[in-house]
């Protein structure tokens, strides 16, 4: 009898170095946390949310994002802030039954450093299920995923679709660089999912969220193995710097 082989799965390593364009920058306020606003603004969102009005819900969090990567701040617990945003984001879009969005950002939110345990799901009503299924799959391995019992080659995925990294304003004032490695999975049809970061701590949250929030845009000619799309898990290196 043949001998079954056992290829491991082939990990794509892209590496990007972003040198955003030089703007002259003009010193701001420097936040220090927690700030009362961002307070204030992620509770409401955690209110419209529970009873259910959900793209409200999700409007008050992307606007309270939109105003982190604006304004200058520091102190402890900044990722699991940035993470609670994400995680708001996530519950507005599994309301509204979007869940490509939702699994998107329940998968970011825990990679920027917010522990969903922290949450109790079930005060969300349906969406919040909906939520712990993604969470649970998560924490799945999958093993078609991981592993392939093939003879033939692996054709790499092919990037189609391609969106930029937005450098966040207040970090551009700081001249804050960092690297970022995600790992993701390349689905069948060249969706990219279930965002995992290698590098934990080593850049800044908002650096974290602008690749993640650029990635999830990303659409790509997927792996084929035999002539048959397959699922490959992907890595991207990006190099995130301020010119000076």
């Amino acid at each position: 009898m043949r001998a079954r082989r056992f290829f491991p799965l082939f990990f794509l390593v892209l590496s990007i170095a972003l040198a955003p364009l030089r703007a002259q920058l003009v010193p701001l306020e420097v936040l220090t946390l927690p700030v009362e606003e961002w307070t204030i603004r992620l509770r409401h969102a955690d209110e419209l949310l529970r009873t259910g009005r959900w793209s409200r819900g999700r409007g008050e969090a992307e606007g309270l994002i939109k105003q982190m990567r604006r304004v200058q701040a520091q102190g402890e617990g900044f990722a699991e802030l940035v993470g609670q945003a994400v995680a708001m984001r996530a519950i507005g879009a599994a309301g509204l039954k979007e869940m490509p969005a939702a699994a998107w950002d329940t998968a970011a939110a825990q990679a920027i450093g917010f522990d969903w345990k922290t949450l109790r799901l079930s005060a969300y009503g349906e969406a919040g299920a909906r939520i712990r299924t993604e969470l649970d799959s998560l924490a799945t391995v999958d093993t078609r995923i991981r592993y392939v019992e093939a003879d033939g080659e692996i054709v790499r995925p092919d990037i189609r679709n391609r969106k930029d990294f937005v450098y966040p304003a207040a970090l551009r004032v700081q001249r804050i660089n960092g690297q970022v490695i995600v790992e993701s999975v390349i689905d069948e049809r060249g969706v990219v999912r279930r965002p995992k970061i290698l590098n934990p701590g080593k850049a800044h949250p908002l650096l974290v969220l602008a690749v993640l929030d650029s990635l999830r845009d990303w659409r790509f000619e997927p792996a084929q193995l035999n002539g048959k799309a397959m699922a490959v898990y992907y890595v991207l290196t990006t190099n995130l710097r301020v010119e000076e």
